[in-house]
C-alpha cells in the first residue's frame, strides 16, 4: 500500500520533474491519497513439493484479483469465489496471469509504486509505502530483495531502489544550485503490536 498526504507543494524541480512518471495509470493523481497494490508470489519450495493447486487468478487488464475457496475433493469444481479490484495488481508465478499478462519483476513493481513516491517527496509531499501480510507472503523479498545487503542487481527490492533513487535526485537537484537537501533515516518494526526502533543501540 501506498500513501500520499496532501501538502504545500514546492516548487517543481527540474529533476523532479524528469522523474514523474507519464503514465497516468502509474503515477499518483492528485485526488488520491492512498493506492493499494497487490502482488501474488510463486510457490515456494514447499508448497511444488506437495503438489499444492493455486487457488488465486489474477487479470492484469481489470486488474483483479480472483480467491477461490478449496477445490472439492468428490467433484474436483470449484464451488465459490470472491473477486477484488486495486490500483495496482502483480502477478509474479512463472506462467502468465488469466489475461495473458505475463509475470512481473522486481524492476517493474519499483517503477509503478516506488518511483512515483519518490517524486512527490522532492514535489513537497509527504510519501509513504508499507506492506502488509502474512508470514511467508513475500513481504521481504518485495520490499528488500533476495540479499538484503545487496545494493543493486535484478532482485533488488523496492527499499534499496528507492533509497538509491532518493540520492541520485537529491545530488542532481544540488547540482543544480537551487537548494541543499538533508537525509534523516528511521527504521522501525511493528509486530505483534509492539513497536521496535531497528536504528537502536541494543543494550
Amino acid at each position: 500500500m501506498s500513501s500520499r498526504k496532501k501538502t504545500t507543494p514546492r516548487p517543481q524541480t527540474a529533476a523532479a520533474a524528469a522523474l514523474t512518471p507519464m503514465d497516468d495509470e502509474s503515477n499518483i493523481g492528485e485526488s488520491e491519497s492512498v493506492q493499494v497494490s497487490v502482488r501474488v508470489r510463486p510457490f515456494d519450495s514447499r508448497e511444488t513439493n506437495a503438489s499444492l493447486t493455486s487457488v488465486v487468478a489474477m487479470n492484469s487488464k481489470s486488474r483483479t484479483v480472483t480467491i477461490f475457496n478449496s477445490l472439492s475433493k468428490e467433484k474436483n469444481v470449484i464451488t465459490r469465489k470472491k473477486t477484488f479490484q486495486f490500483d495496482h495488481v502483480f502477478w509474479s508465478l512463472d506462467s502468465p496471469d488469466e489475461s495473458g499478462g505475463e509475470p512481473v519483476g522486481q524492476a517493474e513493481v519499483y517503477a509503478t509504486i516506488g518511483r512515483p513516491l519518490v517524486a512527490h517527496a522532492f514535489n513537497g509531499f509527504n510519501s509513504c509505502l508499507f506492506a502488509y501480510g502474512q508470514t511467508g507472503s513475500g513481504k521481504t523479498y518485495t520490499m528488500m530483495g533476495a540479499d538484503p545487503n545487496a545494493v543493486g542487481g535484478a532482485d533488488a527490492g523496492v527499499t534499496p531502489r528507492l533509497c538509491l533513487e532518493l540520492f541520485q535526485m537529491r545530488e542532481r537537484i544540488e547540482a543544480e544550485g537551487h537548494s541543499k537537501w538533508s537525509v534523516e533515516v528511521g527504521y522501525i518494526e511493528v509486530y505483534n503490536e509492539r513497536v521496535s526502533d531497528l536504528l537502536a543501540k541494543r543494550k
